[in-house]
């Protein structure tokens, strides 16, 4: 999550002031979608001869560089047709998405942060409660973008060891 360029740039546009919209309903069964998508870019391409779908359709980053390559040569607007429409719905999407909700490509659909959240509980890096220090305030579930209660599961899926609860935490 600190070296990926499409967490960075939806970070960015979520400091821009205006209401923000974490946690509403259908929150929980969105984030189910990227392990969907997880499991469509590792199964579909064994059955089906694709361009890397996810890269070319949906990857917030591929979607930048095919709309900066159309642009970096305007004989390349005939030739990527619907699919520079496409891309820009795509980046449009993400954009206004991000303005209102912390990292909601992350959270929706990145397949990359579904592999790695299946690795939280076990990875190097992992988050532990001294249960003797904690009084419960909820400091942390509070401070948690991603809508994790540290306190209650230190190592969730959803977790991108952003530290913030680290930095709140009273105790």
């Amino acid at each position: 999550g600190f070296l990926c360029p499409s967490g960075w740039l939806q970070e960015l546009l979520y400091r821009i002031p205006v209401r923000k919209k974490n946690r509403f309903k259908g929150d929980k069964a969105l984030r189910r979608v990227k392990y969907l998508v997880l499991a469509a870019t590792l199964i579909l391409p064994l059955f089906v001869k694709l361009t890397p779908f996810f890269c070319k359709y949906i990857c917030l980053s591929g979607t930048l560089a095919g709309i900066l390559l159309a642009f970096s040569d305007t004989r390349l607007f005939d030739l990527f047709g619907t699919m520079l429409a496409w891309k820009a719905c795509v980046l449009g999407i993400i954009v206004l998405a991000s303005i209102l909700i912390f990292r909601p490509f992350c959270k929706y659909l990145c397949p990359l942060g579904a592999f790695y959240s299946l690795f939280n509980r076990t990875g190097i890096f992992r988050m532990s409660v001294e249960k003797n220090r904690c009084n419960g305030c909820s400091a942390c579930a509070k401070t948690c973008k991603m809508g994790v209660n540290p306190s209650l599961n230190p190592n969730a899926l959803e977790c991108i060891r952003c530290g913030e609860c680290i930095n709140i935490c009273p105790h």
